[in-house]
């Protein structure tokens, strides 16, 4: 209604346009020189009316109030405020000035206040003293969001008033890195968002940060000539996974991973890590380690000295030590070239000599090819077939004469070990002709029966190794705390069956073992896994008849205490011992 002529305006339209100029505007105002031509618009929207000045020489009131003001804002810059300044023809939000300036003020609520809606995002990538987290604005309602983060502390319902990031001001999600975190410390964690109306916050979470492994060294269990068993034990994986573990060693104290070690899997409690490449009597330092995402982590450390050899006492005043393995021969080295090893009168002789591969290591039925063309290995032998003196390793006729009538092959060319070079697979070298030779029948006897070891009556037991029969001889310096070994042990009781792993440990232990592969009665070998014999240099006359006297080994009874005098045509197994000086030896058991 206008106030002048009580006449009544329709607004007919969205944009209604009041003004001086009929050709311009949708109500003219012809009798009032102070309208502009073209003098404000009024707007329609939502039910609502606005005008809108357009930029009229006298401005524009409404219920004879000017729109003219100068209202505060909330934001500021330096000491100056910015306020919003209008007239009737011009509008600014932008005008700044001092703060102690007056300037009128309008309040307002927001009318159905929607706070927004923010998850936390659970914890990864853990370390020691880092984390990821972040959260996820699924609504913010109607409040614009100021900033966003995560805030954390060692104490629940942390705030933005204790540590935080700050991660933008927008909707959807956002990622956030923990930083400075303590290791092996629990934390807990919510997302939160700024807005105008306050601070909101998610759901809460907490992580551990990792730490470093704990692991303990045990004492080593077995220390040998050129190797050693240690022990270790992960009793905490510092909250992530282990990713190697094993033992680490060197000649001076406090060896890591960058040196000497053993990797043993990557699981936590016992593991059993077995020390190579050593050197005879020296002394070396060893720790367990563990390595997680962390770093590594290693146990307590201690010493000990290897030993210089592992000596089986044969008489009151000499012992031996054993070779590696029974003794193998082959006419072409086990392939199709002809081979030639030294003797002992200064020649070289056809064919190869070796020590087995490994202590439990036969032959078996391949002796049944015995031959002087036979490519591959035997270790079934004639007493005496050394080669010397035309008496050969493949020979198999009892009308042969084998080695010397009456008397001992011992300290004669007609042992084996005195007049050939062998191949020491132990040493990847060739022993020398006299490096080696056979035990007496006394001595087997005294090895067997009439010694003592360290502290203990044990000298032999029965046992499987690596699924062979036979015997295990322990040496003089051995405990029982080494290994619970059971006196004899006719019928092979659970625990003394050992797989190639057990079996290293014994054999680092110093352990012999006989393996019981038959005999061989011409080109028959019978009792492969039954019984087994091993040749002495002793010879005896029975009847006229000359025999030699070997060590029968018969599953489930003891060595045989007299021994046995036998065909001296026969082939039975042969294992070589080194004479060394009689000493007592250094325990290897710290």
């Amino acid at each position: 209604i206008r106030n002048k002529t009580r006449e009544t305006i329709t607004i007919s339209k969205a944009s209604f346009r009041i003004g001086r100029e009929r050709s311009k505007v949708d109500y003219c105002v012809s009798d009032n020189t102070a309208v502009g031509r073209l003098h404000a618009i009024i707007v329609s929207k939502n039910g609502e009316s606005y005008i809108v000045d357009q930029d009229s020489t006298n401005g524009t009131s409404v219920n004879d109030i000017s729109m003219l003001g100068n209202y505060w804002s909330t934001n500021s810059f330096n000491r100056e405020a910015f306020y919003l300044y209008f007239n009737s023809s011009y509008l600014d939000p932008s005008y700044n000035y001092y703060q102690y300036y007056g300037r009128s003020v309008r309040l307002v609520r927001y009318a159905n206040i929607i706070a927004p809606i923010i998850t936390t995002t659970a914890i990864s990538n853990i370390t020691d003293t880092s984390a990821v987290s972040g959260g996820n604005i699924v609504d913010n309602g109607v409040i614009p969001i100021t900033a966003c983060g995560i805030c954390w502390s060692t104490t629940q319902n942390p705030t933005i008033y204790d540590n935080h990031t700050s991660d933008g001001s927008s909707m959807g999600s956002f990622t956030s890195r923990l930083t400075g975190l303590t290791a092996g410390t629990t934390y807990y964690v919510r997302a939160y968002a700024n807005s105008t109306v306050g601070t909101m916050y998610g759901n809460e979470v907490s992580f551990t940060t990792h730490t470093l492994p704990v692991v303990i060294t045990d004492t080593a269990s077995i220390i040998g000539i050129t190797s050693a068993v240690i022990e270790g034990n992960i009793i905490n994986d510092g909250d992530t996974m282990i990713t190697a573990r094993g033992v680490c060693w060197d000649t001076t104290p406090h060896p890591t991973i960058n040196g000497s070690h053993t990797i043993d899997g990557s699981d936590t409690g016992s593991y059993t890590s077995i020390l190579t490449g050593l050197t005879a009597e020296t002394t070396y330092y060893a720790r367990a380690y563990a390595t997680n995402a962390v770093g590594t982590a290693y146990g307590n450390e201690f010493s000990f000295t290897t030993v210089s050899k592992f000596v089986f006492s044969v008489s009151d005043t000499n012992s031996v030590i054993f070779s590696p393995g029974n003794l193998q021969w082959s006419a072409t080295n086990g392939g199709n070239t002809a081979t030639t090893h030294a003797v002992a009168d200064s020649g070289t002789a056809a064919g190869t000599w070796r020590f087995a591969p490994y202590q439990w290591d036969t032959i078996r039925a391949g002796n049944e090819n015995i031959s002087s063309t036979y490519t591959g290995w035997i270790d079934l032998f004639g007493w005496g077939t050394s080669g010397y003196n035309n008496k050969y390793p493949y020979m198999t006729s009892c009308d042969s004469v084998y080695g010397d009538d009456t008397n001992q092959i011992s300290d004669t060319y007609y042992d084996w070990g005195i007049y050939n070079a062998i191949y020491n697979p132990s040493t990847n070298t060739t022993d020398a002709p006299g490096t080696w030779r056979t035990m007496t029948k006394d001595e087997w006897h005294y090895l067997l029966y009439e010694r003592k070891t360290l502290d203990s009556t044990l000298t032999w037991t029965r046992a499987i190794v690596n699924g062979v029969n036979g015997l295990i001889i322990v040496p003089d310096n051995w405990t029982s705390a080494i290994y619970p070994l059971i006196t004899y042990n006719y019928d092979i009781d659970d625990s003394h069956v050992f797989n190639s792993t057990d079996w290293t440990k014994l054999e680092i232990a110093g352990c012999v073992f006989l393996p019981s592969v038959g005999y061989r009665e011409g080109n028959t070998c019978p009792l492969l896994y039954s019984a087994t014999y091993y040749w002495s240099a002793t010879t005896s006359i029975y009847d006229g008849i000359n025999y030699a006297i070997a060590l029968p080994l018969w599953i489930n009874s003891q060595p045989d205490f007299f021994m046995l005098s036998l065909p001296r045509c026969r082939g039975y197994s042969v294992r070589l011992v080194k004479d060394v000086e009689k000493k007592n030896n250094k325990k290897y058991r710290l």
